[in-house]
């Protein structure tokens, strides 16, 4: 890494606006992948640190993790849901931060973000405080456990707000080690996911030329790496 990586992040970093400002967040993920190509580096990836077998849900160990963010869905049944409105079904979406979770399991969640979104389209955005995880840290992205199961409008919205962290990440340095969904959510998951570009390492990666991961695992074991490709074959 060293120097060139160095040079690629000097790069990102002038493109972060630009990139936060784009489109869709897949035009600013592609932008990256052109960068990092342009600079000779590869996005960091800690899929080979991944423990052999996920734990349960209830022995999850946090102190895997340098930092840790979660996620909570939440459709708003009667929200904007008057007579002709166009803006339904409405989901927000809550991002929270754990930090130095290594060094303190316990470690407090920390409000970062809120997401609105009509299905995959996002309404509104708004930031309690700039990403506080500190670059080059490596991090979990944990679904906050509920008692029903999401809806597919929850799960539309979340595969958009993991793109958006996945661009976020990259901008950071961040190593993204896991994103662990229950394992009903992962079919419906995975189809929204390549809608955004994201398509499985394991069937595409001969195409892949950067890989910029998503690394899926279920509470039940199952596991799918899934990588950004601009333009699938």
């Amino acid at each position: 890494m060293g120097k060139s990586f160095a040079a690629c992040a000097n790069s990102l970093r002038t493109v972060n606006t630009m990139s936060r400002r784009a489109a869709t967040p897949i035009a600013g993920i592609a932008l990256c992948t052109l960068l990092l190509q342009a600079s000779g580096t590869e996005q960091s990836s800690a899929l080979h640190l991944r423990e052999k077998k996920p734990l349960p849900p209830q022995l999850v160990d946090l102190g895997l993790y340098d930092d840790v963010i979660e996620i909570n869905c939440e459709e708003k049944d009667n929200y904007l849901s008057f007579r002709g409105s166009e803006l339904k079904p409405i989901v927000k979406v809550t991002l929270d931060c754990r930090l130095d979770t290594r060094r303190d399991r316990g470690a407090p969640a920390n409000k970062y973000q809120e997401l609105w979104y009509r299905n995959d389209l996002p309404l509104a955005s708004k930031h309690t405080m700039p990403l506080p995880i500190p670059d080059k840290h490596r991090i979990g992205i944990f679904l906050k456990s509920r008692v029903r199961n999401l809806s597919d409008a929850e799960i539309t919205a979340l595969a958009s707000t993991l793109v958006r962290l996945r661009l976020e990440t990259i901008l950071n340095r961040n190593i993204l080690a896991t994103v662990r969904i229950p394992n009903y959510a992962y079919p419906k998951l995975v189809l929204e996911l390549q809608r955004h570009n994201f398509v499985s390492y394991k069937e595409k990666g001969r195409f892949v030329t950067t890989l910029i991961a998503l690394p899926i695992e279920t509470d039940l074991g199952i596991r799918e790496t899934l990588c950004f490709l601009k333009n699938p074959p």
